[in-house]
């Protein structure tokens, strides 16, 4: 009788731990199909190399990008197109790729200002081809503790806002001058050995002696300001474009080279300023006007 006994019970036991099992993967299958269904865990699908255009709209500026995979223009106002720099295309491509979505911080359309995911928010359209590939909105940023940040971002068609973690929409430009080629110039100092200054009331050259001093008329120039001025040649970018035309020049600087073509800078009435390094566009800065064109003064 007993033995009957256990043998019942462990059938029992076996039948309940059967419909436990069924019930687990019926939650499972329901709660997977619920999740796919609500929750994108990729918000960003996008091939770098079939890209032809991409529309970013800010709250300040809006940015037209034309072109892909190679070779980009940017719209910069009233259809007039301008090069685009290719690397800040492709950072800015490769930055929206790092999207990733944590969690859903809300499902309801009255937390999109909270968020910033409404027209506050920069809106980003990706095409390939006639095809539109992406439009996202990006939001608010934040941070947590001292290392984590995140931003909220919310595809345009949805009403779902999502917590992308280590994106930070602050690097996303939305202005065309983000995208333009902003190199006035590069060099190296080890192959320099000519600076021509000419000036309309004066001009004068410094020379790099065989014991590798710099001299100007055969007077030694002070090492610090000197040194001081060359570190600044390194890598000269500037964003202040300047569309007009380029006027009557007035001075300009000659940089020559063991190793190289020379590179020629020169300044117009006007303050704009040119670069034989940079053929597309020309700049109007007086930061970088004070960083280039000296006087003999300041080298002795």
């Amino acid at each position: 009788m007993s033995i009957m006994l256990k043998n019942k019970n462990t059938i029992v036991l076996i039948g309940v731990l059967a419909v436990l099992v069924v019930v687990y993967l019926i939650v499972q299958l329901t709660d997977s199909k619920s999740r796919s269904k609500s929750f994108h865990e990729t918000l960003v699908d996008i091939n770098k190399e079939e890209v032809s255009r991409i529309e970013i709209n800010g709250k300040e500026s809006n940015t037209v990008l034309k072109g892909g995979p190679d070779n980009w223009e940017v719209e910069i106002s009233n259809g007039v197109t301008k090069p685009a720099k290719l690397s800040s295309v492709t950072n800015f491509l490769s930055s929206l790729e790092t999207i990733e979505p944590s969690r859903i911080a809300s499902r309801s359309k009255d937390k999109w200002m909270d968020f910033q995911v409404d027209s506050s928010g920069t809106r980003v359209k990706i095409f390939e081809g006639n095809k539109e590939a992406l439009d996202i909105i990006l939001g608010r940023f934040g941070v947590e503790g001292q290392r984590s940040f995140y931003t909220y971002v919310r595809l345009a068609d949805e009403n779902d806002t999502y917590v992308a973690n280590n994106f930070m929409s602050m690097s996303i430009s939305s202005s065309p001058d983000g995208f333009r080629m902003n190199e006035v110039f590069q060099l190296s100092k080890d192959s320099l050995t000519t600076i021509a200054f000419n000036y309309p009331d004066s001009a004068f050259t410094i020379n790099k002696s065989e014991s590798g001093r710099w001299i100007i008329e055969g007077q030694p120039v002070d090492s610090s300001n000197m040194a001081k001025y060359l570190n600044g040649l390194r890598n000269v970018t500037n964003k202040n474009f300047d569309d007009g035309s380029f006027n009557t020049e007035i001075l300009d600087v000659t940089y020559m080279f063991n190793n190289r073509d020379n590179i020629q800078v020169s300044m117009d009435q006007d303050g704009t300023i040119k670069s034989s390094e940079n053929e597309v566009e020309q700049f109007n800065d007086e930061a970088l006007r004070e960083k280039l064109f000296k006087g003999k003064s300041y080298f002795f």
